[in-house]
């Protein structure tokens, strides 16, 4: 999967809730219908470090996001053993502390648009920077999965699944293969739900996005720039954007004296 992964989305994610339902893409609403067997997560597999679930949905054939939801919760668990718990901000915001240390890559950047996330981030201290870069994220997993870990979505464009807490997919493994070690190194898509490797995979993706645009959430002349071109949630487009923003701007580091 490119770089640009999420362009291929259909539109910014428009619903927040604090602890509500999975990162919702601006889409048509789809008939419900009867979920397809878990038998197809076993005939399309070709290897067992391949994203199985993923290759046996493609080969069923998409229909709805309800039933390729009910498919990757009962393949994962089957085929793999995901990782299915509801996390709190909190929790989150701990993992990410660890992450995130003030000596990281991202404290020391300064992009073009943090005024708009963090108005006292310039003159802040790399411990204060830090603790931006984690309010960030754990903010922006709200939207993304509702603090759960084995939130599901089927990207139709890509034939894959974003999964976890930041919704990554299996593929990020190759696009950010050239990411500090240890980077996004999955061996199985169940893998991906694990909240601590979907949170350091997002963190490289994060530093990546963002030192190569300089900027968190897009800009007028392209809303996928940074941030946003992974994540749909960050642009300017997306009802998720101002609560994510209000979080931030609301941590002590940010406000200006």
């Amino acid at each position: 999967m490119q770089s640009d992964r999420r362009i291929v989305t259909t539109g910014a994610c428009i619903i927040v809730l604090a602890l509500g339902a999975g990162c919702a893409r601006e889409r048509p609403a789809e008939p419900a219908q009867n979920p397809p067997a878990v038998e197809h997560a076993t005939t399309q597999v070709k290897a067992v470090k391949e994203p199985k679930c993923s290759l046996a949905w493609k080969a069923h054939g998409h229909t709805t996001q309800s039933e390729a939801k009910t498919f990757a919760n009962a393949c994962l668990t089957a085929e793999d053993g995901a990782v299915d718990v509801r996390m709190t901000p909190g929790q989150v915001r701990s993992k990410l502390a660890t992450l995130l240390p003030p000596d990281h890559a991202l404290p020391a950047m300064v992009p073009a648009d943090i005024d708009t996330f963090c108005p006292g981030y310039a003159a802040a201290s790399p411990a204060g920077r830090a603790h931006f870069w984690q309010e960030l994220m754990t903010a922006m997993v709200s939207p993304e999965s509702g603090y759960k870990t084995k939130t599901s979505y089927w990207e139709k464009g890509q034939d894959q699944y974003s999964l976890g807490l930041l919704q990554l997919s299996y593929n990020d493994k190759y696009s950010y293969r050239d990411a500090s070690i240890p980077g996004c190194e999955f061996t199985t898509e169940a893998q991906v739900t694990d909240p601590d490797v979907n949170l350091q995979c997002a963190v490289k993706i994060m530093t990546k996005v963002v030192k190569k645009a300089n900027v968190i959430g897009g800009d007028q002349s392209r809303l996928t720039r940074g941030g946003a071109n992974y994540w749909s949630t960050l642009r300017m487009t997306s009802d998720a954007r101002p609560p994510i923003i209000a979080a931030t701007r609301s941590i002590p580091v940010c406000q200006q004296n």
